[in-house]
C-alpha cells in the first residue's frame, strides 16, 4: 500500500500558525537555460509556504548527493533540489528508505522524473505543492541491489550510446558522431532474460491480447536477439522519450525489448515518441515484473538511469514504495 501523507484543511493550526518547516534547498546552477539559477525567487516562493529553506549550490565542490546525505544526518525533514533529473537522482538515491522527503523544483532540459509525479515545470507552482506538504511513496529501481534508478535502465544498444548522448546534450555536439559510428556498428545479440512469474503473468497488455500457449503459462524466461532491453520504472527518460507505460508507484518494472528492430526503425521509433508522446510500436514485446534477470553469451553494457554500471549478467528489481516525494 503506497503511504500518502496529506494535511488536514480543517485542523485547527492553518499555515500562518504552525512552525515553518525546515529544508534544505539544494541548487545545481548549470541545470536547464536558467542564468543566473533563480535562487532568490526560490527562496521567497518557499518561505512564502511556510518552509524555512536553507540553500546550498553544487558548485561549492559538493555533489547533490553528498548535501542530501548531510541533511539526513542532520535529521532535516526535507530536502528540495532545483535542478534536472541528474541533479534529483543524485540527491533522492540518499533518501531512498529515510524520513527525509524529497521536493522536486525542476530546472533542467528534460524533468523526466517531475513529468512523471506531474509535478509542475514553474517555479512557483512547484514551490506550492511542495509547501502544500503532501507526499506519495515512489518506487525505485536498482541494478544487482546496489545502483539506484528513478527513470530506466537498460542493456545493449542504449546503454552504449547514453553516455554520448548525455555529451551531446551538454554542448559537445562533435560527439553526435561517435555515436553514430556507434550505432551504425552496432549490432544485436542473444539475451535470456527471466522474470520472478511466468512468461505469461509477466506478459503486457498488448500482447496479453494473443494466445500465450502452454510453455509460456509455465515457463519463466525468453530469449531474443535484441538490438537493446529497456527497464522502465517512470515514463520518461532520456529526451523526453515516453519509453514505457509505466508508472512510479505501481510496484513493477516494464521491460521493453526491441528483438524485430534494425537501426532505421529504432531511429523512426525514438522520434515518434519524443516530447512525451505516447507512440509504442507493435514490434516492441513488453513485460511486468518487479525483478528480472538479464543474461548473455557477450558483455552486453547496462545502464542506470545514464550511467554505466557494468554489463551482463545483471538483475533488476523494483524497491516499493522507497521514497517520498512531494506531489500535487
Amino acid at each position: 500500500m503506497n503511504r500518502v501523507v496529506r494535511h488536514d484543511r480543517n485542523a485547527p493550526s492553518n499555515r500562518t500558525q504552525r512552525e515553518p518547516r525546515e529544508a534544505v534547498v539544494i541548487v545545481n546552477p548549470v541545470s536547464g537555460d536558467h542564468d543566473p539559477p533563480p535562487v532568490d525567487d526560490i527562496e521567497q516562493q518557499l518561505i512564502g509556504h511556510g518552509i524555512t529553506p536553507h540553500v546550498v549550490v553544487t558548485d561549492t565542490g559538493r555533489d547533490a548527493g553528498d548535501i542530501a546525505r548531510q541533511a539526513v544526518a542532520n535529521h532535516v525533514p526535507l530536502v528540495i533540489v532545483a535542478g534536472g533529473d541528474g541533479t534529483v537522482s543524485q540527491a533522492g538515491r540518499e533518501l531512498v528508505h529515510k524520513e527525509c522527503a524529497l521536493g522536486i523544483i525542476p530546472l533542467g532540459t528534460f524533468n523526466n522524473i517531475a513529468r512523471g509525479l506531474s509535478v509542475p515545470q514553474e517555479i512557483d507552482s512547484a514551490c506550492a505543492v511542495i509547501g502544500r506538504g503532501r507526499l506519495r511513496a515512489i518506487d525505485v529501481g536498482v541494478v544487482n541491489a546496489s545502483h539506484y534508478f528513478f527513470e530506466a535502465a537498460g542493456v545493449g544498444l542504449e546503454a552504449e550510446l547514453f553516455p554520448v548522448g548525455e555529451e551531446i546534450k551538454s554542448g559537445r555536439w562533435l560527439r553526435l558522431f561517435d555515436a553514430l559510428r556507434l550505432a551504425f556498428r552496432y549490432r544485436a545479440r542473444h539475451v535470456t532474460i527471466e522474470f520472478d512469474r511466468t512468461v505469461a503473468a509477466a506478459r503486457a497488455q498488448q500482447l496479453a491480447r494473443r494466445p500465450a500457449g502452454r510453455r509460456a503459462r509455465t515457463k519463466r524466461y525468453i530469449r531474443r536477439k535484441a538490438l537493446m532491453t529497456n527497464i522502465a520504472n517512470g515514463p520518461y527518460y532520456g529526451s523526453n522519450f515516453a519509453v514505457a507505460p509505466a508508472r512510479l508507484d505501481d510496484g513493477v518494472l516494464t521491460i521493453s525489448v526491441y528483438h524485430d528492430f534494425n537501426k532505421l526503425d529504432l531511429l523512426r521509433h525514438f522520434r515518434s515518441i519524443r516530447g512525451g508522446r505516447r507512440r509504442y510500436s507493435p514490434r516492441i514485446e513488453q513485460y511486468r515484473a518487479a525483478s528480472v534477470r538479464i543474461t548473455s553469451s557477450g558483455a552486453l553494457p547496462v545502464h542506470a538511469d545514464g550511467d554505466p554500471v557494468g554489463t551482463v549478467p545483471a538483475t533488476f528489481s523494483v524497491v516499493r514504495a522507497a521514497l517520498r516525494v512531494c506531489v500535487p
